[in-house]
C-alpha cells in the first residue's frame, strides 16, 4: 500500500506541478490585475456563497461513494447508476435553493446572472469528483490525475487565449472568466465519464426512491462534515463582502493573499486523495497504518513548512511581482494566509483517516467548535481590520483545527504522541525563521534568495530525517 502511494502520489504530483501553479499564479492572478479589485472581489464572494450551499449538491454522497467501492470494487456496477439519479435530484434542489438564498440576502440582478453561472459549474465540479471518486475507489490513480488537470489545462488555454492574444481588442470582462469554466467543467466532465465507461456496464442515471432514501440516511454525517469545513472554509470573504465598507473590494485584497495559499493546498489535497482509499482498504484489512501515516506527514508537512515560511520570508516581493494594486494590504494578509497552510495540511492528513475510520461524529463536532470560532472571529475583527482581520481569523481557526485533529488521533488510533517527531519539526522552523532573516541581507536577488533559503531548508529537513529519502526507498523496495 505505501509503494502503491508513493508512485502515485509522484505522478499526481508531476501533473499538477504542471498546471495548477500555473492556472492560479498566472491565469486567476492576471484576470484580477486586468479587472481589478472591485470586480474580482464581487466575483470571488459570490463564488464562496455557492460554496455555503455546496452540501445540497452532494449530501456526502462523493465521500461515501469512494470509501465504498474501494472496499468493494465489485459493487460498482449497481451503484453508479443509481448515484447518478440521485445526485440529478440534488443538483436541482442545489441550483434553486442557492439562488433563492442569493436573492435573499439582496444580491442584485447582475451578481445573481454571475451566481447563476457559478451554481452551474459548482454542479459540473461536484459530478466531476464524483466520477474521480469512482477512479480513485478502483485505484486508478493515473486517470485520477489526468482527470485533476484536465479542467485547469483548458482554462488556460481558454482564458490564455482571451487575455494575451492580439485578435481579443476588448477589455476582459469578469464574465468570461465564469464563461470559460463551465466550458472547460463540461469538457472535463466528459472525457471522465468516458475513462470510466470501459468499466461500468450502464452509465444512465436511474432513480431509485428507496435507494435514494437509504444513501441520504447514510450520508447524512458526511454531509455534515462537508457543510460545515465549507462555512469555515469560505464564509471570510461573503462576510467580507456584506458587512464591511467597500466590502467587494476588501474580498478582493483578502482573494491576493488567499490565491498563493490556495496554490499551495491543492498539493496537501493531493495526499488527502490517495490516502483516503487506501486508508480506507488498510483499516478494513486491520493493518497497521503507522508507518503510511508517519511518512505522509513528514513529507507533506515538512515539504510545505518549508515553502510557507519561505513565502512570508519574501512576502512583500512576493505580492508586489504578482499584482499592481493594494500591495501593502495584501501583503499583511498573505502573510498571515500562508503560515496557515502547515494547518491545512496537517487537517488534511489526520482528517482523512479519521473520515477513513468513520468517525464522522467526531470530525462534526471538532467542525462545529471551528465554525463557531471563525465565525466570532471574523465579526469581530473583519469590521476593525479589513481583510486582514479576516485573515487572522483565518490563521487563528486553522491552528485550533489542527492541533485538535492531532490530538483525536492519538486517542482514537491509541498512537503515542511523537515527541521527537514534533522537536525535529520545531528545529526545521526554527532553522528557516533564522535563515529567512539573513536571507533578507544576501546580496542577490530577491528570488535567488528564496531558492537558496528553500533548499537550505530541504537539506536540513533531510538532515533531520523529516524528508528520509533512504526510508522511501527502502519502504519501496520492501513493499
Amino acid at each position: 500500500m505505501q509503494k502503491k502511494f508513493l508512485t502515485n502520489l509522484g505522478f499526481l504530483i508531476l501533473v499538477n506541478l504542471l498546471v495548477k501553479p500555473f492556472y492560479i499564479l498566472g491565469i486567476d492572478a492576471e484576470v484580477q490585475n486586468m479587472v481589478g479589485a472591485e470586480d474580482y472581489g464581487n466575483y470571488f464572494a459570490l463564488f464562496n456563497f455557492t460554496f455555503l450551499f455546496n452540501i445540497l449538491n452532494d449530501l456526502g454522497t462523493t465521500n461515501y461513494n469512494n470509501r465504498n467501492v474501494a472496499r468493494n470494487a465489485g459493487a460498482i456496477d449497481d451503484l453508479f447508476p443509481r448515484m447518478i439519479g440521485l445526485r440529478v435530484m440534488l443538483l436541482g434542489v442545489f441550483i434553486v435553493l442557492t439562488l433563492l438564498a442569493g436573492i435573499f440576502i439582496g444580491y442584485n440582478r447582475e451578481q445573481i446572472y454571475i451566481l447563476g453561472f457559478l451554481v452551474l459549474n459548482q454542479g459540473l465540479v461536484a459530478t466531476i469528483f464524483f466520477f474521480r471518486s469512482n477512479l480513485a475507489g478502483l485505484h486508478l490513480f493515473k486517470r485520477d490525475s489526468i482527470i485533476s488537470v484536465l479542467d485547469r489545462s483548458l482554462l488556460i488555454l481558454i482564458c490564455g487565449f482571451l487575455l494575451w492574444s492580439p485578435m481579443v481588442e476588448i477589455q476582459f470582462d469578469i464574465r468570461w472568466f465564469v464563461y470559460a469554466q463551465t466550458a472547460a467543467y463540461a469538457l472535463t466532465l466528459l472525457v471522465a465519464l468516458g475513462f470510466l465507461r470501459g468499466k461500468l456496464q450502464n452509465v444512465l442515471p436511474r432513480f431509485d426512491t428507496m435507494f435514494n432514501k437509504d444513501i441520504i440516511k447514510k450520508s447524512i454525517p458526511y454531509a455534515i462534515l462537508i457543510l460545515l469545513m465549507s462555512l469555515y472554509h469560505r464564509m471570510d470573504t461573503v462576510i467580507l463582502e456584506r458587512i464591511v465598507v467597500n466590502g467587494d473590494v476588501q474580498a478582493g485584497i483578502y482573494a491576493q493573499g488567499f490565491r498563493f495559499l490556495e496554490a499551495l493546498n491543492n498539493f496537501s489535497f493531493l495526499f488527502a486523495v490517495l490516502l483516503f482509499p487506501i486508508f480506507s482498504r488498510m483499516l478494513k484489512e486491520k493493518q497497521d497504518i503507522k508507518a503510511l501515516l508517519s511518512l505522509s506527514s513528514r513529507i507533506l508537512l515538512s515539504g510545505v513548512m518549508i515553502i510557507a515560511l519561505t513565502c512570508f520570508t519574501f512576502s512583500l516581493e512576493i505580492i508586489s511581482w504578482r499584482y499592481d494594486a493594494h500591495i501593502e494590504e495584501a501583503t499583511r494578509c498573505f502573510s498571515l494566509l500562508i503560515l496557515s497552510a502547515v494547518c491545512y495540511s496537517t487537517v488534511h492528513i489526520y482528517g482523512t483517516l479519521l473520515t477513513s475510520a468513520g468517525e464522522l461524529k467526531l470530525l462534526n463536532i471538532l467542525s462545529a467548535i471551528t465554525v463557531l470560532i471563525n465565525l466570532v472571529m471574523n465579526l469581530w475583527l473583519a469590521p476593525l481590520l479589513y481583510a486582514e482581520g479576516s485573515a487572522w481569523a483565518a490563521l487563528a481557526t486553522q491552528t485550533f483545527s489542527a492541533i485538535i485533529h492531532v490530538l483525536v488521533v492519538v486517542k482514537v488510533f491509541k498512537l503515542k504522541l511523537d515527541i521527537p517527531l514534533l522537536l525535529r519539526f520545531a528545529g526545521l522552523a526554527i532553522f528557516l525563521i533564522l535563515f529567512g532573516y539573513i536571507a533578507h541581507f544576501m546580496p542577490w536577488p530577491w528570488v535567488l534568495n528564496a531558492l537558496i533559503m528553500g533548499v537550505m531548508g530541504l537539506l536540513v529537513a533531510m538532515m533531520l530525517k523529516l524528508i528520509d529519502m533512504k526510508g522511501i526507498a527502502h519502504i519501496m523496495k520492501q513493499s
